[in-house]
């Protein structure tokens, strides 16, 4: 089974496609004016075509198209629903409530800190990118509920 989940936002959203077990398999950050490209390239299972938006996982890890759609509940959801909806796809929204502070969780667990940079915080070193396709990955997490 394949979750896709989307972090709603006024000038980027986040995207990340999760497997039944919560494992990351691929995802981006696109700019909400692409949206509907976006949703059009979801729709007809080009995955290969998302891969100019990609940050983490690989386009083939996804192997079938996704039986979930998993929306954040904020405000900039409206477009968002009014597409996935448009395409026939059922979505379930999921609260939003502290998802980027996850998302830097979780960053630091797939690219943990290296060399001397270990040995400090990882606060003292924030992400070097945008982390809301981390952020629509906990969605997926939560959905699953498998988040902490």
């Amino acid at each position: 089974m394949i979750i896709l989940g989307v972090d709603p936002g006024r000038g980027k959203f986040g995207w990340a496609f999760g497997s039944e077990e919560g494992t990351l398999l691929f995802a981006g950050i696109t700019p909400t004016a692409a949206r509907d490209a976006w949703g059009a390239r979801v729709r007809e299972g080009r995955w290969d075509a998302l891969l100019p938006w990609s940050t983490e996982g690989h386009a083939e890890a996804v192997r079938s198209f996704p039986e979930h759609f998993v929306l954040g509940d904020g405000t900039a959801r409206h477009p968002f629903l009014a597409l996935m909806e448009g395409y026939g796809w059922a979505v379930t929204l999921v609260g939003e409530e502290n998802s980027t502070l996850e998302a830097r969780r979780l960053y630091a667990q797939i690219h943990p800190p290296r060399g001397w940079r270990r040995l400090l915080p990882a606060a003292l070193f924030p992400p070097s990118r945008d982390l809301d396709d981390l952020a629509a990955w906990e969605l997926v997490r939560r959905f699953l509920g498998e988040a902490p």
